[in-house]
């Protein structure tokens, strides 16, 4: 799902990059404020324990997501970068981190998924670079079960 910059300005949801270190860490919060604008709960962010990472962990009713984010200063090409953004030395550590994360989830959890979010920023676009920058969201981007 492609959520473009001036659709998400629309619905209120701001890019949060002035004044964080890292673009990375605003691309976080701002895949966190569209989950909340479509109703899902963020039950983690940066969840860190020995061996993975977790960027978001949100929930919505009986569905769990684990949402890896990556952000882009530039467009990226689908193909090429979807199968090396997530090889499978990291989707393994975001399973093992679901498992420990699904406790933190409450009772009712039947559905475990896996999420992608590409934040770009296209300069190319926009006068000034990142102002608002697009949202790929790829949900189930890979299954537990290989």
């Amino acid at each position: 799902m492609h959520y473009t910059a001036a659709a998400l300005h629309q619905s209120g949801i701001f890019w949060p990059g002035e004044g964080f270190d890292s673009s990375g860490k605003a691309g976080e919060i701002y895949v966190a404020l569209l989950l909340e604008a479509q109703r899902w709960n963020i039950l983690g962010r940066n969840e860190r324990y020995i061996g993975y990472e977790l960027d978001l962990v949100a929930r919505k009713g009986s569905t769990l997501a684990i949402v890896e984010v990556k952000f882009r200063k530039v467009g990226f090409q689908f193909l090429n970068e979807l199968t090396c953004i997530l090889p499978r030395r990291k989707q393994r550590s975001l399973i093992r981190g679901s498992r420990y994360v699904i406790t933190k989830a409450g009772p009712g959890i039947k559905t475990i998924r896996f999420d992608l979010a590409l934040v770009v920023a296209n300069p190319e676009k926009q006068k000034r670079p990142a102002l608002q920058p697009d949202v790929f969201y790829f949900p189930s981007i890979f299954s537990a079960n290989g």
